[in-house]
């Protein structure tokens, strides 16, 4: 049991050491190299049993296409396989072990030079191109197949296997057939390795198309039938009938590029080579012997194949071209759409976001951004376009470490092209910044503006490395410039909208300074007619009072009038009421910041309540006016300015005679609440809207659109001044048709007592 275990950890090293950290890949690769091995024997028992032949030379030598396949698709390393299958097949066939040496290095050496000779000329398996043609023809078919025939020939001929004067047959028979393997299958396998067999018909063909395909390909097939295998054709080959499926095969190689070359060559050689072999066909006819026809049957199936391949390879090649020159006028196409995009709009925002979606569609690419340098001379990401498996940049902030390398990255304005991000020697910040964002390839292309790096255009490849193409690197290029030009426009028209909107603004400033000059002209007008209203209406009222009372005086007999204290004093009180109507006006309303002085002391409501109520009464009586008290007989005393009070109550209980019919009924209501006493004046008058309850207490209220009722505009402005000062409120409730009521507050005397 120890000694299992031992040979078992001892195989393990083994192959640790020849595939260190993988063994899986040891036997994959053993897997690999023993299907080699059966596909080159296998082809070739199968080829020799399917043409009939022994140990001779078969016309068309398969194993030396897969050979050479297996090894460039796979690498040199399957050169075992190779020489397993081909060791394996000489013994097989009976060879000597010295033959079977010298057959297995030659068919070794030729699929290894080969190979190596094709990966040197960055030979590309689809065979677009005619230098891939080119390259599998001169290199594949023609020098490396010399090796195999040169080495195997001389072995053959040292062991005395042939003759030595039959070198040349055997050295250009074994030539040949390698070379027709080769031309043949290798370029089938690579297609079915590299290619997908839907090449020969693309889907979403026309049915146009689907037709020619069935006829070229049956066309091809009855043809060649007819040519190399037909009995009643025969008779016919005396003539050149070899290059009657010629048409079919160039037809299959333009149309169907190289799918079809490929396929049409293995057609024609497979009737070509059956034919021969049953000794039918034009060059059985032509040589009369099967040597010389193998001959002409090489001969002619490398020719066939040959102007297959380069006729498929230059069509691609022209297509190519022609592909190439619609996405050169695509991209300019494209370019010209993004740059009138980018200049008709003159948001920054917006043409940064267009250019990155649109390049990253354009390119295929994972991620496409735009950064530049703030004012701060931080780098910030201003738009980016992210396919949505990558994080995004858009937040991120760089070092100051990678701030200054990239900056000196771009010191020369050059174009910044990584196609394999991790084959590059960067720094360390460089190196993170790469693995963060998994990013394999990137090219950056710098932005500059007045002659100063602005930002960068940049675009990344984050699945796999990506070799950059000239022409994407010179559009990109053109970009940045129109990207930079729109850059410029956009900071030029906000530059222009800035200075546009500091003129509005200052003209807007200046046009309200105006309009408020304007409107306080006009309140200034609107005060001097209330003045010179208030004068004519107000005074007037009050002096036509004082001059009925001295006229009646004036009309008792006698040169010497006597006047009654009483009269005196009510004389002097109207006279101190007209004088503060007239000190209101000409300085409380130019002035309404300007506040009523008072003379407050301690006074009794009732007292002046009679006396106020005792002079209005002739009026109470022409205005057949009832009057109703709801008053406490007993009321604290009020700290109030009596001549302003008794203005108050003035204006209040003549404007709800003045402005009501004769008849109205008044109500006085008195009531003490906390510290301050209310009063309410109601009426069952007309009454006032709400419109013109809130405005009632205004000074402008009144003007000479309503000339009638001028005569309580400045009275209830002048109440309300007077009852503020007071530090009470005074409102009005009214429903039209249902009267009014107004209601004011005054605050009660509080006597201040010392403390001892």
């Amino acid at each position: 049991m120890s000694h299992e275990i031992l040979n078992i950890s001892y195989g393990e090293d083994l192959i640790l050491s020849i595939f260190p950290g993988n063994p899986q890949r040891f036997w994959r690769y053993l897997i690999t190299v023993a299907l080699v091995a059966i596909a080159y024997t296998g082809s070739a028992q199968f080829t020799l049993s399917w043409l009939g032949l022994g140990a001779e030379a078969s016309p068309v030598w398969v194993g030396a296409g897969i050979a050479l396949a297996a090894l460039f698709l796979q690498g040199k390393r399957l050169w075992v396989g190779v020489a397993i299958g081909a060791f394996w097949l000489n013994l097989s066939l009976g060879a000597s072990f010295l033959v079977s040496l010298g057959s297995v290095i030659g068919c070794t050496l030729q699929a290894v030079v080969g190979a190596m000779g094709l990966r040197r000329l960055d030979f590309n398996p689809k065979l677009e191109c005619l230098k891939d043609a080119y390259a599998l023809i001169v290199f594949g078919a023609i020098i490396a197949p010399s090796i195999n025939a040169t080495i195997s020939t001389l072995v053959n001929c040292w062991v005395n296997f042939i003759p030595w004067h039959q070198f040349g047959l055997n050295w250009g028979t074994l030539w040949l057939g390698d070379s027709m393997g080769i031309l043949v299958f290798t370029p089938l396998l690579l297609l079915i390795v590299q290619d997908s067999p839907q090449r020969i018909l693309p889907p979403n063909y026309p049915p146009q198309q689907i037709l020619e395909a069935v006829l070229c390909w049956s066309l091809l097939g009855v043809f060649s039938w007819l040519v190399f295998q037909s009995r009643t054709t025969f008779a016919l080959s005396d003539y050149p009938l070899e290059y009657l499926p010629f048409p079919f095969v160039v037809w299959a190689a333009l149309r169907f590029r190289v799918w079809g070359a490929v396929l049409a060559s293995l057609i024609v050689s497979g009737m070509a080579i059956g034919g021969t072999l049953q000794g039918i066909g034009p060059f059985v006819v032509k040589t009369g012997s099967t040597l010389g026809a193998i001959l002409l049957l090489q001969t002619f199936m490398a020719v066939v194949t040959i102007t297959a391949l380069v006729l498929a390879a230059a069509m691609s090649e022209r297509q190519q071209a022609e592909e190439q020159l619609r996405a050169t006028l695509e991209r300019d196409r494209l370019l010209a759409e993004i740059a009138l995009r980018i200049r008709q709009s003159l948001d920054l925002d917006q043409i940064l976001h267009t250019t990155v979606v649109e390049v990253r569609q354009l390119l295929q690419a994972d991620r496409v951004y735009i950064s530049y340098l703030d004012e701060n001379n931080h780098s910030k990401i201003a738009a980016e376009s992210v396919a949505s498996a990558y994080k995004s940049l858009l937040g991120w902030k760089a070092s100051e470490k990678l701030l200054q390398e990239t900056q000196e990255l771009f010191a020369q304005r050059q174009i910044l092209i990584r196609d394999n991000t991790e084959r590059v020697n960067v720094t360390p910040y460089l190196k993170d910044f790469y693995r963060c964002y998994q990013i394999k390839a990137t090219l950056a292309i710098p932005l500059i503006l007045d002659d100063q790096l602005f930002g960068l255009l940049a675009v990344h490849q984050c699945h796999r490395s990506r070799h950059w193409q000239s022409f994407e690197v010179d559009w990109l290029r053109r970009l940045a410039v129109q990207v930079t030009i729109a850059i410029q426009q956009a900071q030029l028209y906000q530059q222009v909208q800035g200075l546009n909107s500091n003129l509005e603004s200052q003209v807007a400033e200046r046009t309200l300074q105006l309009e408020e000059k304007m409107q306080e002209l006009q309140r200034l007008y609107e005060l001097k007619d209330v003045f010179l209203q208030a004068v004519s209406h107000d005074l007037r009222t009050s002096m036509m009072g004082l001059i009925l009372m001295l006229k009646g005086t004036q009309n008792n007999p006698g040169e010497t009038v006597a006047l009654p204290s009483r009269i005196l004093d009510r004389l002097i009180e109207n006279s101190d009421r007209q004088l503060t109507l007239i000190n209101a006006l000409s300085e409380d309303h130019f002035n309404q910041g300007r506040k009523i002085e008072l003379h407050c002391q301690p006074l009794c409501l009732n007292e002046l309540l009679s006396q106020i109520l005792t002079d209005l009464q002739p009026l109470f009586s022409s205005n057949h006016a009832q009057l109703t008290m709801v008053i406490p007989q007993t009321l604290p005393p009020v700290k109030a300015d009596p001549t302003q009070l008794r203005c108050v109550f003035h204006h209040l209980l003549t404007n709800a005679l003045k402005h009501n019919l004769p008849g109205v009924k008044i109500t006085l209501t008195v009531r003490v609440e906390r510290d301050m006493l209310h009063c309410a004046i109601a009426d069952d008058g007309i009454g006032m809207s709400k419109q013109q309850c809130d405005r009632l207490f205004k000074l402008y209220v009144r003007g000479l659109h309503s000339q009638h009722l001028t005569g309580i505009g400045l009275g209830l402005y002048l109440c309300r001044q007077i009852i503020n000062a007071h530090g009470g409120q005074i409102s009005v409730t009214s429903v039209p048709t249902q009267g009014s009521t107004f209601n004011f507050s005054l605050p009660l005397y509080r006597s201040k007592v010392g403390i001892a």
